[in-house]
């Protein structure tokens, strides 16, 4: 649904026939935000998008959702240490390419 970007926490909600505020509550009781998990998705994807594909830095920020690739490099760079385009370069293993 991220992908599609018609993954908010009321489309979710309402796929798994559940009020938004009871998803959050039910969330929370496990030790998860909404937030927290669509960031973890964004970055599955993202590492995904880097290691197998040749796709720009901006188109995946674009598919991920981001306002900008500067928002997205800032993200994936608190999440991974480094910047998208050296995590691509390093590889996932930090064997280089």
């Amino acid at each position: 649904m991220l992908i599609t970007h018609r993954g908010s926490l009321g489309q979710v909600a309402e796929l798994l026939s559940m009020h938004r505020r009871t998803l959050n509550r039910r969330l929370e009781a496990l030790g998860y935000t909404f937030r927290g998990l669509v960031n973890k998705v964004r970055y599955d994807i993202a590492r995904q998008l880097l290691e197998n594909t040749d796709m720009p830095i901006a188109e995946i920020a674009a598919n991920l959702d981001y306002s900008a690739p500067s928002a997205f490099t800032r993200a994936f760079s608190q999440w991974s240490g480094m910047p998208p385009a050296a995590w691509r370069e390093r590889g996932p293993r930090g064997e280089g390419r």
